[in-house]
């Protein structure tokens, strides 16, 4: 019998920004709202969802391939959002579309092709960190919450994480 794990490739987010983050979690309390604990705060770039442990190792191969062609570009915060539009119950730090992060995600979409399911990552990758979640619709998020500027986040490197089940 093989063992399962739930995997994705992440951006990593530095302390500093996990630190900003925090303190917006500490000023920012509106109500039904869950913060995500800082040790969970990344950038998704590709979920295979759950994979045999046989695949675990040609995963980590065909990513550190990817990883050796010195990607290296920045992120800049469009703002912090109530997402998906038609019925929001999360709260993003959005950031703009970026053509290499883009890239990136492609190839990582080519490089998993016969190891998982092209469906789950059918629609284009939106560079954001998912900050919250509510459980009831998010109607308005605080002006001051809205307005918060982020340094550029530099991106140099991607994690492959697992999903505690």
């Amino acid at each position: 019998m093989t063992t399962k794990k739930r995997l994705f490739v992440a951006i990593e987010l530095p302390k500093s920004l996990k630190t900003k983050l925090g303190s917006l979690q500490k000023n920012y309390h509106i109500p039904d709202l869950r913060w995500i604990p800082l040790e969970n705060l990344h950038i998704t770039l590709y979920f295979f969802g759950e994979i045999d442990e046989k695949h675990l190792e040609p995963i980590k191969k065909k990513l550190t391939a990817l990883t050796q062609s010195n990607f290296s570009f920045s992120l800049t915060l469009e703002s912090f959002t109530p997402m998906p539009p038609q019925n929001p119950r999360m709260i993003w730090a959005h950031y703009k579309s970026n053509s290499q992060f883009a890239n990136l995600v492609k190839q990582i979409r080519t490089a998993s092709i016969g190891i998982t399911s092209e469906r789950k990552n059918k629609q284009d990758a939106i560079p954001h960190i998912t900050c919250a979640r509510s459980k009831k619709p998010i109607i308005n998020i605080p002006i001051g919450l809205r307005s918060v500027s982020l340094p550029p986040l530099p991106v140099t490197e991607i994690a492959l994480n697992r999903i505690a089940c």
